[in-house]
């Protein structure tokens, strides 16, 4: 049994706030330089390029936007010091995830999206890249740029009914090019319904998740990140703890999985749902050499499959005691894996928002 009551106090997150926006806009644009958390897709499982899965993301992003067309031109900041001590802390270089995105609504039915994607990594900053109407594709120092593009359709081909896909192709061979690396790529597809039930709404969806071992990775610039939290320990000049993870799908790359989830809502009560997901892992993961991972594996998932399935039943009310500032939840999670020991958790909760 735990709780995040936690003592001693270097076990306490200090990292404060995790929401801190600037937002200026006018009819048909934004500008947004946030630190909050931020997504492109409809995955319910996660998204491939951009996800809210981590605590916060600090950004730019410019919006310019009419009814039928969209451009965003997004530029995420990321650390590059993984060291946890205060003194050894600052930054001998930088890592910008540079993006620009267009989305068309085709007919009434059907809405596209393509970007194209970089990460930007160097030790000096050159302003010529932060250029929105330049071609990603044509920045070719595989030591400072790692491209990656990808597309997104959502079709309502029936009243509730929506159905949503969305790929990421961050290596492939071209004609006339030696097949040197890896093919890097991922999919989802899924089908959504919605209809009214009881003064509420009853939710459903269906997905698959395909991503490919070297997805994520390149033995010079790779589309991994890290996230420092400062604790309160004075001993040594402070300390930091750091927690790996991925800028797009929260379970990374070599996998395959399957997911269904059905929600319940109400506006006066609350929520309640299930969802059932089951992922095969390959023996690619954080820890796998870059360079390894680009020459050695194809398909997924590559060498020892990992089986995991989670069932998860939650539940969150509107209000507590007819007032509306307070709210409660909890979450029952079921975790069972091929050839290890199960897990149950179960975690209650409330919140206050003014």
């Amino acid at each position: 049994f735990l709780t995040n009551i936690l003592w001693p106090t270097h076990d306490l997150d200090m990292q404060l706030p995790k929401r801190a926006i600037f937002s200026v806009g006018g009819k048909q644009w934004n500008f947004n330089l946030s630190r909050d958390k931020t997504k492109w897709g409809h995955g319910k499982s996660g998204n491939l390029i951009v996800d809210d899965h981590t605590d916060f993301q600090e950004f730019a992003k410019l919006n310019i936007f009419t009814n039928t067309f969209k451009y965003e031109w997004l530029n995420i900041f990321l650390e590059t010091n993984p060291s946890y001590r205060e003194s050894q802390s600052s930054d001998s270089e930088f890592r910008i995830f540079m993006t620009h995105r267009l989305e068309f609504r085709i007919l009434e039915k059907v809405a596209f999206s393509i970007s194209e994607n970089i990460m930007y990594r160097n030790d000096l900053l050159s302003l010529q890249y932060l250029n929105p109407a330049f071609i990603y594709h044509n920045l070719n120092s595989s030591t400072m740029f790692n491209a990656i593009a990808h597309a997104e359709v959502d079709y309502t081909f029936y009243k509730g009914f929506n159905l949503y896909g969305q790929t990421a192709l961050d290596q492939a061979t071209a004609p006339n090019e030696p097949a040197g690396q890896a093919p890097a790529f991922g999919v989802i597809g899924g089908l959504e319904y919605t209809t009214e039930l009881w003064g509420g709404y009853l939710s459903s969806s269906v997905e698959y998740v395909y991503i490919s071992p070297a997805m994520y990775r390149r033995s010079m610039v790779d589309f991994l990140m890290f996230r420092r939290y400062p604790t309160n320990v004075a001993s040594s000049g402070g300390e930091f703890y750091s927690h790996i993870d991925y800028i797009g799908y929260k379970w990374g790359g070599d996998l395959q999985a399957l997911q269904g989830e059905l929600i319940y809502e109400h506006l006066k009560w609350g929520e309640i749902g299930v969802r059932i997901f089951g992922i095969q892992q390959g023996e690619v993961d954080y820890f796998t050499p870059n360079n390894v991972v680009t020459n050695t594996y194809a398909t997924a998932p590559s060498g020892t499959v990992s089986e995991t399935g989670i069932i998860s039943i939650w539940g969150k009310s509107a209000t507590f005691l007819n007032y509306p500032p307070l709210a409660t939840w909890f979450q029952l999670d079921l975790i069972g894996r091929k050839g290890a020991k199960g897990d149950i958790q179960f975690t209650l909760g409330a919140s206050a928002s003014f």
